[in-house]
């Protein structure tokens, strides 16, 4: 095994030891040529000792180890990650303000929502381009994705409460209407039922809610205790499904489809657009304005 060690560093030992003399005598000559003023031919040898004394030093910078730049050059790419991460971890907070403060912005009159959705995507591409955990980035979306399943529920929100008032209105001239003759059990019947309708108006929270990523049990929840006919419940759950498919797909995908653009920009062209869909679905009932 020494025998093996020798015969490989021999080589270099002899090459080491051609260069050094050679850059010693180079050196010379050009030291005399100098004196003789000969300082063209003195550019070109003291080239060539500069050249033969690189070769001599080369093999010593081979290992970064050596003069100590390896363990700098670690502890400097150590700094670099650490920092990365810290941007990474920053980038990540910023971006669910950003993807909520675009969320909110759908409230009032605001940038429309493909705009929105040109937004969200940048953001998104970013996010991406540092090299975060799709997980992270999935999580950092999701406070602008309730608001697109919130804005998808409204519609079917504005159907329910229709349909609230149409039973607040058939009972309430039901009421007005009775006389002495009528028992005073249905009329209580009647009261409580006004009274009850009254404390179902409310919409449950969609926003942060864990059943925001499947629409449709947003839709059972909403219809499970509504004090209306259960033939009602069934057309209204008709229309809650067809926009089910659509919502849960963002929620799946972490994405704005097409499909779910064209369903917000038209109620955003127009809040009432559900009218005709309720209208087709409860003619038959009457009573719809």
């Amino acid at each position: 095994m020494p025998e093996q060690k020798h015969k490989t560093l021999k080589p270099h030992w002899v090459e080491r030891f051609f260069l050094g003399t050679g850059a010693v005598i180079c050196f010379g000559a050009t030291f005399g040529l100098a004196v003789a003023d000969r300082s063209a031919s003195a550019t070109v040898t003291g080239a060539m000792t500069a050249a033969l004394l690189l070769f001599y030093f080369l093999p010593s910078f081979e290992s970064v180890e050596a003069f100590g730049l390896k363990a700098q050059l670690r502890a400097r790419i150590g700094e670099v990650d650490e920092l990365l991460e810290q941007l990474r971890a920053s980038a990540l907070v910023s971006s669910r303000i950003n993807y909520a403060h675009i969320g909110w912005s759908t409230r009032m009159d605001g940038p429309s929502w493909r705009i929105r959705k040109g937004w969200f995507d940048e953001l998104s591409q970013n996010l991406e381009d540092l090299g975060l955990l799709p997980e992270a980035v999935h999580k950092a979306k999701q406070p602008f994705l309730d608001f697109v399943t919130l804005d998808l529920f409204l519609p079917f929100e504005q159907m329910v409460q229709e349909r609230l008032n149409e039973q607040t209105r058939l009972q309430t001239k039901e009421l007005a209407s009775a006389t002495l003759g009528t028992p005073p059990e249905r009329v209580a019947a009647l009261n409580s039922s006004i009274r009850e309708i009254d404390a179902k108006r409310q919409m449950p929270p969609v926003i942060d809610d864990p059943l925001v990523f499947s629409f449709s049990a947003l839709v059972e929840r909403r219809l499970n205790d509504l004090p209306i006919p259960e033939g009602d419940k069934t057309k209204l759950r008709s229309f809650g499904y067809r926009i089910a498919s659509i919502s849960d797909v963002v929620q799946a995908t972490k994405s704005i489809s097409s499909e779910a653009l064209d369903e917000l920009e038209k109620y955003e062209a127009d809040a009432a657009a559900w009218l005709p869909a309720y209208r087709e679905i409860f003619v038959e009932q009457g009573g719809v304005n």
